[in-house]
């Protein structure tokens, strides 16, 4: 896999000059002080490599504002043999050179330079650790990026939000009819179907008892009657005491007349007494009869009611099943379109449905500065496995440990890792570290015999950026 050997800067940001070669060591940890020049060294490196959005704005140093910021990488083994990428930039731009060496020392020039290194090192930032430092949403999307799978993610997420937004007013809408039905009605009573009064036997005593009332009648008229022509006759009999013989009998026979119709009066009016009774009788239960009928219906229309707001809810909770189940699809179509892509070779790497990126079960901004620097590392190695480097600025979080697993993860995965830190350890902590120091923008003092050694030679040798011309 291709290595980084050199990279050289000079005039670049806080940078004065500063020459780093790395002897093909796993790890470069670059050390200082703030201010002293070793996020500008870092972004050096990455400038150089990735061009485009990684061009800081004021990318020349203040110090000498009319002269370029010159950058040079060297990179070993690469498809194309070691590739020389130079480049300068000034207030107007930049411009890039990419030569290649083959094995045989022949060099040729690269063209269009930024678009064969991309095909060489891959189009993806080699800066892995910016996912960390975005919003759910930015880091989210920058996984999937990474991924290869943002498009289609994308898709199925607005696709679940809708999905589950529409779950969220089902639930509602269940919520609400589920309200609605109430406590079940009492059943209906029993009521006859036809009101009292329509037997046959009643029917011809209500015919008899209507005869009866009219026979009634007549002889009460008739006493009435024959009670008027009494009085008129005693008072003939009192003033016509010549005509009392003649008179007496028709008065006896009047008067006879006259008891017998009482005595039929008083008869009839002892035989209707109790079919009076009845027809009260029957009145009252035709009354109770229609206020149980009245009952009957009220409870009929509410137990109809209840059955229809019991149908509602269950309508509603069919629809919420199905939109629950539209959900738990769209989340396995996620799932598996996680599983299907290169992001399924991060260890412990999930995404809830709800999107929250997962590591090893926490959220991912909650795990330790080691594990999300790994992360960082896996994952740009899914995204570009042509990916030679891996760039992380302010490591200080890490500790030795956690630097030691880093560097064993770049030699199993071919990677060159660079850093950045005030207090970073050197090669005691393994021997694929190669520390160096820095300080006000150039080399600081080799602090070991065999980087006085390694410096001493550099001095000696000419410069690398004088060699090619752009």
């Amino acid at each position: 896999m291709a290595k980084i050997t050199l990279l050289k800067a000079t005039n670049f940001k806080r940078i004065d000059e500063v020459t780093i070669e790395t002897g093909g060591k796993r790890a470069v940890l670059i050390r200082g002080a703030n201010r002293g020049g070793k996020t500008s060294a870092l972004d050096a490196l990455v400038a150089c490599l990735v061009g485009r959005g990684e061009l800081p704005e004021d990318a020349v140093n203040h110090a000498s504002p009319k002269s370029p910021a010159v950058l040079l990488t060297k990179i070993e083994g690469t498809s194309v043999g070691t590739l020389t990428v130079k480049r300068r930039i000034t207030a107007k731009g930049s411009d890039l050179k990419v030569e290649a060496e083959s094995a045989d020392g022949t060099v040729a020039t690269l063209s269009p330079p930024q678009s064969a290194l991309d095909a060489v090192l891959g189009a993806v930032s080699i800066r892995p650790m910016d996912i960390l430092n975005t919003d759910r949403a930015k880091r989210l999307k920058a996984l999937t990026t990474a991924g290869g799978v943002a498009e289609p993610f994308d898709r199925l997420e607005k696709e679940r939000k809708a999905a589950v937004s529409a779950r969220t007013e089902a639930a509602r809408e269940l919520d609400r009819k589920q309200k609605n039905i109430g406590a079940k009605p009492a059943a209906p009573p029993a009521v006859p179907a036809e009101p009292p009064g329509t037997d046959p036997q009643l029917v011809e005593k209500s015919a008899l008892l209507a005869s009866q009332r009219k026979a009634l009648d007549g002889h009460r008229a008739d006493h009435e009657r024959i009670s008027r022509d009494i009085a008129q006759k005693e008072e003939q009999v009192s003033r016509l005491q010549a005509e009392i013989k003649a008179m007496g009998d028709s008065l006896r026979h009047t008067a006879a007349a006259g008891v017998a119709v009482k005595a039929d009066v008083e008869r009839l009016t002892i035989e209707l007494m109790p079919l009076q009774e009845q027809e009260a009788s029957l009145s009252d239960r035709r009354k109770a009869w229609a206020q149980q009928d009245a009952d009957r219906r009220v409870a009929v229309a509410n137990m109809e009611a209840w059955e229809r707001s019991q149908k509602a809810a269950s309508e509603a909770e069919r629809d919420l099943e199905s939109k629950t189940e539209a959900v738990t699809r769209l989340d396995e179509q996620i799932t598996a379109l996680i599983a299907g892509s290169t992001l399924s070779q991060i260890p412990g790497l999930s995404i809830t449905p709800e999107g929250e990126v997962m590591l090893n079960g926490v959220p991912l901004s909650q795990a330790s500065g080691a594990e999300q620097v790994l992360f960082g590392a896996r994952l740009a190695l899914a995204a570009n496995p042509k990916l030679p480097i891996i760039a992380i600025d302010e490591a200080d979080c890490l500790d030795n440990n956690a630097i030691k697993a880093l560097v064993d993860f770049a030699a199993e995965s071919d990677l060159q890792v660079w850093m950045t830190g005030v207090r970073l350890p050197g090669d005691e902590v393994h021997a694929e570290i190669l520390a160096v120091d820095m300080v006000d923008g150039r080399n600081g003092p080799a602090t070991t015999e065999a980087e006085k050694e390694k410096a001493s030679g550099a001095a000696a040798t000419p410069p690398i950026i004088a060699d090619i011309d752009l």
